[in-house]
């Protein structure tokens, strides 16, 4: 296990960036195929409604929207999965470099690793960003406090984030639903004549409840470390199953968001 001083330095070596810059692509371009099957899911529906509000369309075109949309879901979704595991795997190859520790699930393909960090340089123009990623590392910490900061970092920061999105959906989500139920209520059209409006209400939730459960899986990892009293490699290991889990299974927030939180987050998780 390496010690502050030396996960400090291992972390912005040439071949560990290499495996972020990866990561980071790999996980920007799951969020497309995810934007799309939204589009689709939500924008679709969402137009459809505000176009039956206004004139009367064949029930035909109904079950060809719902077909596409079921579809769209099905497949675009699955191909972001896919996507978010892959990196995931690539994320836990850089952390067991960097922490000298040899993880589960850590297995990844160089042509991926070329591929991927190639188009992050072409759409960021450099590796500045992925200096220094954890900062939450005392210089004079010993091996195992050093490891345990980073990952309690890692778990405060996500836990956060999906915080802050949650709070972002319910309030787009609610102006949506409130401003499309004062024109239903305005222009005394029949709701039950609307074949989506259901569909409006139930996608957000869903989004909802997928933030929801990442952030208790994140709120959960930091209460582990709060109530851990020794730090061994036995209980490093296992944290490090558990990010893996949620990293797996992450609830995608968008680059922008990411962004404008960055510097706020890693200021107060330091």
């Amino acid at each position: 296990m390496n010690s502050g001083i030396e996960i400090r330095k291992l972390q912005n070596e040439g071949g560990n960036i290499r495996l972020l810059a990866a990561q980071r692509e790999m996980y920007t371009q799951a969020k497309r195929p995810k934007t799309l099957a939204m589009a689709i899911c939500y924008g679709g529906p969402l137009l459809y409604t505000i176009v039956q509000l206004f004139v009367s369309l064949p029930f035909c075109s109904t079950i060809v929207l719902a077909l596409l949309a079921i579809g769209s879901d099905i497949l675009l979704n699955g191909k972001s999965s896919d996507l978010v595991r892959n990196s995931a795997r690539i994320q836990q190859a850089f952390d067991s470099r960097v922490y000298g520790m040899e993880f589960e699930d850590s297995d990844f393909n160089e042509r991926d690793i070329a591929h991927f960090e190639k188009e992050y340089l072409v759409r960021c123009k450099s590796f500045d960003d992925l200096e220094n990623w954890y900062t939450a590392i005392p210089l004079d910490a010993d091996a195992g406090e050093a490891i345990s900061s980073c990952q309690r970092q890692n778990a405060l920061w996500t836990s956060s984030l999906a915080s802050r999105y949650l709070i972002v959906i319910c309030l787009v989500s609610l102006a949506i639903m409130f401003v499309l139920g004062g024109q239903i209520q305005l222009m005394g059209v029949d709701p039950a004549g609307l074949a989506f409006l259901l569909a409006l209400g139930e996608f957000p939730l869903r989004q909802f409840c997928e933030a929801f459960r990442f952030r208790k899986k994140a709120t959960k990892l930091k209460e582990d470390f709060d109530r851990r009293k020794l730090v061994s490699a036995n209980s490093i290991k296992e944290t490090q199953r558990l990010i893996f889990e949620y990293r797996e299974s992450s609830f995608l927030v968008p680059d922008w968001f990411h962004k404008i939180n960055k510097r706020d987050l890693d200021e107060k998780t330091t």
